[in-house]
């Protein structure tokens, strides 16, 4: 019998975890997106498995994610690291990621750690398959587009809007619709 999640990826329920369980669905209305449901909590002990099953998802193919984090319990400071370790592959193949439902405990993880500006947070699905929706069609007019980090001047490329980390010097800066640089 084929389990629900390898009608999406292949292979994808041949590994598991007992804290942290993951369902898939196709997002329609936004090319190469899945929503990706998280049930349980995401630390220290298997955030190697998520950053596994995030990278599996991203290498077949989808580089827009959705996050249903309605049923994310917890998250620890390992888990934010492995959400911005997928934001950085989807970024670098032209994709975005979307956290939807987030509980406060989690949010509060990310702002505690100074993430917070760098990830879209949206209230459900729908809110976040048109933020991607109107992010791709902005993408496709406007980028990618080069520019120096207003801090330390290392050259920058970015593929839509959003928050991004300078990995040199660890500057924020956003990328609006109009495609204006701003710090913070």
């Amino acid at each position: 019998m084929m389990l629900k999640n390898d009608r999406v990826i292949p292979n994808f329920d041949d590994e598991k975890n007992e804290s942290l369980a993951i369902t898939l669905e196709p997002s329609a209305g936004v090319d190469n997106c899945v929503t990706v449901n998280l049930d349980g909590s995401i630390d220290t002990a298997n955030s190697a498995f998520f950053l596994g099953r995030g990278t599996k998802i991203i290498d077949s193919g989808f580089v827009n994610l959705i996050f249903d984090c309605g049923n994310l319990a917890d998250l620890s400071s390992t888990g934010v690291g492995v959400f911005a370790a997928l934001l950085r592959m989807v970024r670098r193949r032209g994709g975005d990621l979307v956290l939807t439902g987030a509980q406060p405990r989690v949010c509060e993880k990310f702002r505690l750690l100074g993430f917070a500006e760098c990830f879209t947070l949206k209230g459900d699905r729908e809110e976040a398959v048109a933020f991607l929706q109107r992010n791709n069609a902005i993408a496709g007019i406007l980028f990618p587009k080069t520019f120096a980090c207003p801090v330390c001047r290392k050259n920058l490329a970015v593929r839509g809007t959003g928050r991004f980390l300078c990995p040199e010097c660890g500057c924020v800066m956003g990328v609006n619709d109009q495609g204006q640089i701003l710090l913070g």
